[in-house]
């Protein structure tokens, strides 16, 4: 009876070989997840509004307030961390995850490689361009979070946000150098022009140019993000240096406009590929691939028809 059920149990893995590494993602996403929401709720308890009596020079007593700030707490440590922990978590990663072709699709995002670095680094930037939009920082048009307690609430998820960006850079930044593919993210001087083209192979206007395992406006993109990225972390982190070594005004006031400034950029560009990638439908596969780590094999034959062949090769 034993036997018959390790067979019976080995033949259901074999018909389903990507069971395993579904628990795995998905183990990937709801931990992710579970470390955000425990980072805002610890954010939203640290602005909440604490009443204390205080006595004037002169009359009588009256009751002031005030909340905690991250970057006053010793969260700020976790923030100055969050580089080695990235690039120690990154070295400790498990090589062999290369792509493959199961069942008809195609691996895109290995898991602790890219599929883990895109959600890190998405929910990190989501969560900081949405607490600077309600701060009113990027546009200084309109601040949704005007009370005392909501400002301190956004501020300091903001800082939730800047912690997981940081870690995530790092993580994927020393991922790429250590498997050699970080050039592959970058376009070359041909790719500007092909993204054109492939921007009309998307509306169906041409037909799409050879490409690797990114295309051509893939890499430009990521070359966009790669720069407003390390603009986030650099006028960040001098702007979390001056909570432990005050800098002057001349200094800190060009950092935030710098700062500010980036972050608008931010918004832009990612509301330009939020409606690029919704619109159009030739898109729509990436994010499927976003969420399962795969592409069908018709799709990577005809928008990554280098990649495709390598991985044919190698299969």
């Amino acid at each position: 009876m034993a036997v018959e059920m390790g067979r019976a149990r080995g033949g259901i893995a074999a018909s389903n070989p990507l069971a395993g590494e579904r628990r795995a993602r998905l183990a990937v996403v709801v931990g992710l997840l579970v470390v955000w929401a425990v980072g805002l709720y610890t954010a939203f308890q640290m602005s909440r509004i604490r009443a204390f009596d205080m006595v004037a020079d002169v009359g009588g007593g009256y009751t002031s307030s005030a909340y905690t700030l991250l970057t006053r707490s010793p969260v700020i440590w976790i923030l100055l961390a969050a580089p080695f922990l990235g690039m120690f978590f990154a070295s400790r990663r498990k090589s062999g995850e290369e792509s493959r072709i199961v069942n008809g699709r195609v691996m895109m995002h290995p898991v602790t490689g890219t599929y883990l670095e895109r959600w890190v680094m998405g929910l990190g930037v989501l969560t900081m361009l949405v607490t600077a939009i309600l701060l009113g920082s990027p546009t200084y048009i309109h601040r949704v979070l005007v009370s005392p307690e909501a400002i301190g609430q956004g501020f300091n998820s903001h800082v939730v946000g800047v912690v997981i960006l940081t870690f995530g850079l790092f993580y994927h930044l020393t991922n790429r150098v250590l498997s050699g593919d970080f050039k592959d993210f970058l376009p070359s001087g041909q790719d500007f022009g092909q993204a054109w083209i492939g921007f009309k192979a998307n509306l169906g206007m041409a037909d799409p140019p050879a490409a690797g395992k990114h295309t051509p406006s893939q890499k430009v993109s990521y070359l966009l993000w790669l720069i407003l990225w390390i603009g986030m972390i650099v006028t960040g982190a001098i702007k979390v240096s001056t909570y432990i070594v005050p800098l002057p005004p001349s200094i800190m006031g060009p950092v935030n406009v710098l700062y500010a400034f980036v972050l608008f950029l931010g918004v832009v560009l990612a509301a330009v590929q939020l409606v690029y990638t919704l619109v159009l439908p030739a898109t729509w596969p990436r994010i499927r691939a976003a969420l399962t780590g795969y592409i069908s094999e018709p799709y990577a034959a005809e928008f990554h028809s280098q990649w495709y062949e390598r991985v044919k090769e190698r299969a």
